[in-house]
């Protein structure tokens, strides 16, 4: 495998063709995903500005380069890594569609763009984010947003005078442009709209979930409940840190404080797995890496993982998975197989 596609792949510029190929000549021997392993570490240490390399870091490089000195130490790895692939380090994607962007950078990839979707509701622009993908949107009044994979958002070229109306399913976090006169309205795909001013917070609902949840990371917001039969609506105030969870059928509806760091880490490109089960870990992967998984044995399920992760590839992650839980996989063409020995 050539070192100038493993890098692309690193990067988040392969193909879904190329990712597959990839995947596949990693699962073939160990010496693949050694080979695989140490380029990948190579490539991580080449994106650390120096200033900001910890001590572990430093020793690590200093284990690939043989040099003791911190700035020979990185500028080695670099080139290493890049003299003799000539891949660019970052490229940034820049896509205009009349008066708001759509920036696709490092590991966020293509987004679809389905103008005038929505056109017959007063809505011009749906945007959806495929699996394995990420996406960061300004809206027309400067709101920012981001979205993690396999999520969607509706808007319109111009918010009118008395409100911003936006639509959105998955999950999605939100630096909402201030603007007294015009509230913002977020509809969702459950029965909850969420009223802003300007403010951060995050919204997850996504459809395959029992359960949906909003956190709020600054300023205040109102989630509106709303009944059976849509005439009324319940107010609930949020507060900084605050979640509220909205669950299916007869679970009631909870609110508490969160780790709200962990909560936008996503945004990041950080994936933390907190003691979640197993049928969480595969939804949370299969939509981050855009992969599927086929699970061998039901007692599987019965286990639960905790791991942090930060731009580790599908076979590192099951790798760390199997050293945590004994757990063993396959990789085959972008389907991962879990199974025990």
């Amino acid at each position: 495998m050539k070192k100038q596609k493993l890098i692309k792949y690193f990067e988040g510029f392969a193909t879904v063709k190329e990712q597959k190929e990839i995947l596949s000549w990693v699962n073939k021997s160990e010496e693949n995903k050694k080979y695989f392993s140490q380029l990948y570490d190579l490539w991580l240490f080449s994106n650390i500005p120096e200033t900001e390399a910890t001590e572990k870091d430093m020793k690590e490089a200093e284990k690939i380069t043989g040099s003791t000195d911190g700035d020979k130490r990185f500028k080695k790895i670099k080139a290493c890594l890049y003299t003799v692939s000539g891949i660019a380090a970052v490229i940034i994607l820049v896509l205009i569609i009349n008066t708001f962007h759509i920036i696709n950078k490092e590991n966020e990839r293509h987004v679809n763009v389905y103008p005038n979707a929505l056109a017959n509701s007063g809505y011009n622009h749906e945007i959806y984010t495929n699996k394995g993908v990420k996406g960061f949107v300004i809206l027309p009044d400067s709101t920012k947003v981001w979205l993690n994979s396999d999520s969607k958002i509706i808007f319109p070229d111009k918010f009118n005078e008395d409100s911003r109306d936006v639509y959105m399913e998955g999950e999605v976090f939100f630096d909402v442009a201030k603007d007294p006169d015009r509230k913002m309205y977020i509809s969702t795909n459950r029965d909850f709209i969420v009223q802003v001013v300007g403010t951060k917070f995050n919204i997850r609902s996504y459809a395959n979930e029992n359960e949906a949840k909003t956190t709020l990371i600054e300023g205040n917001i109102n989630l509106l409940l709303k009944d059976k039969d849509y005439s009324n609506s319940t107010v609930i105030q949020l507060n900084p840190s605050d979640s509220y969870i909205i669950a299916d059928k007869d679970i009631p509806n909870s609110k508490y404080k969160s780790d709200t760091a962990k909560i936008i880490a996503w945004t990041k490109g950080e994936l933390i797995f907190d003691n979640i089960s197993i049928q969480e870990m595969i939804n949370e992967l299969e939509r981050w890496h855009g992969t599927e998984f086929i699970v061998k044995d039901k007692e599987i399920y019965n286990d639960r993982f905790t791991a942090d992760f930060r731009s580790e590839s599908i076979v590192q992650i099951m790798e760390v998975f199997k050293f945590c839980t004994g757990i063993d996989y396959s990789v085959d063409d972008n389907i991962v197989t879990l199974f025990l020995n």
